[in-house]
């Protein structure tokens, strides 16, 4: 009999405490899981969930692994009025601890969001951010209801994708072989040669016809005639010799 009392104590105390637990009041922080790269930045999420409980003010204490995650700014969601006094607002990147508080005017008894965290994700790893215990959700009395288990995010960190260096193509060069007019000595020469020597023979033939007819034209004496040829004759010689001699040096 007295065994079954004890069964029967215990059935009802396991029966009052197990509605309890089901509405243990608790923050939750989402996504649970995260994938980035180093470099990266992600979003969390904290909800102050109630449990049916009317609750009215919310401080939350987040910590991380500040060797891996830092934390760049936190947003307020809509309606909260934040309270900034020592002990609840705060981002130590050093410890890796963030502290964020607010009233809700009015109270609320459901699932709602506080705000937003945003972290960078600062080399690879897997990093743990977590709601502690230390965080309050006060009733209208200000008494902390929280318990049980809560939230927390697990963060993947892979290494920075390698950007691909963009190779330009060399431009195609192009021979720009530059022809050079050969001048044609061989053919100049032989063609000034050729003007030189028709000049010379012009010039021959105009002087022998000048002694031809200073000849016809003597006095009618032969050794006169012949003389006078002789002299004719040696000026022209003179004459062509000089010609060509200047002809050349010019």
């Amino acid at each position: 009999m007295k065994n079954y009392l004890k069964i029967t104590s215990a059935l009802g105390i396991f029966a009052l405490l197990a509605p309890m637990s089901a509405l243990a009041a608790s923050i939750s922080l989402s996504p649970t899981t995260v994938s980035v790269h180093a470099g990266d930045t992600f979003n969390v999420s904290v909800t102050a969930d109630p449990a049916s409980i009317k609750l009215y003010s919310v401080r939350a204490n987040v910590s991380f692994d500040p060797s891996l995650v830092q934390v760049t700014n936190f947003s307020f969601a809509s309606t909260w009025i934040s309270i900034s006094q020592p002990g609840y607002d705060s981002i130590d990147n050093a410890n890796g601890t963030l502290v964020k508080a607010a009233g809700y005017p009015g109270g609320f008894t459901s699932a709602t969001k506080l705000g937003t965290i945003t972290f960078k994700a600062i080399k690879t790893g897997t990093a743990a951010i977590t709601s502690t215990n230390s965080s309050l959700l006060l009733d209208s009395v200000s008494k902390n209801q929280i318990s049980g288990t809560q939230g927390g995010v697990s963060v993947s960190i892979a290494s920075a994708p390698t950007t691909p260096v963009k190779t330009t193509p060399k431009p195609t060069t192009v021979s720009s072989t530059k022809t050079k007019t050969p001048v044609v000595t061989s053919v100049v020469e032989p063609i000034a040669e050729e003007i030189s020597t028709t000049s010379t023979t012009i010039a021959t033939s105009s002087l022998l016809a000048a002694v031809n007819g200073a000849i016809t034209f003597g006095t009618g004496s032969p050794i006169v005639s012949a003389l006078f040829s002789a002299v004719v004759v040696l000026l022209v010689i003179y004459g062509l010799y000089y010609y060509r001699y200047y002809r050349r040096v010019g």
